[in-house]
């Protein structure tokens, strides 16, 4: 977490991940995704987030809660990964299939094309001597 965001370990401990001033989440998502942690349970995801010094990067991240001999929540635990390489490896490859997709068509379209002008062009008469 801390080689990733460039947060001190006493930066983040005791402190929502709001720190990271998650990119764009809306209010009811960050609440749903508190309610599942809060309720024992583990969330998963991958969301767009901020280091310290501003960068934005994509992470994968799953949260989890811990307890105490009684079952209360004492603490919250978060395992990040970051992935911004994989989602610009991702993006890339969309645009790439996107872009081989189109000149896909437009080779169909010429082809289309050239074959209509030769169906249409008169035959060829024979040279006379």
């Amino acid at each position: 977490f801390t080689e990733i965001t460039g947060y001190t370990s006493e930066e983040a401990l005791g402190r929502l991940p709001r720190i990271l001033d998650p990119d764009k989440i809306p209010s009811e998502e960050y609440e749903e995704r508190w309610n599942t942690i809060r309720a024992g349970h583990e969330w998963r995801g991958e969301f767009h987030n901020r280091k310290k010094n501003g960068e934005s990067f994509w992470e994968t991240a799953s949260i989890s809660s811990i307890k105490d001999a009684t079952g209360s929540i004492t603490h919250f635990v978060i395992v990040i990964e970051d992935i911004s390489a994989r989602k610009q490896a991702e993006q890339a490859a969309r645009i790439d299939k996107a872009r081989k997709a189109r000149h896909s068509q437009e080779l169909e379209t010429i082809k289309a094309e050239v074959g209509l002008r030769q169906a249409t062009r008169p035959p060829l008469s024979p040279l006379s001597s």
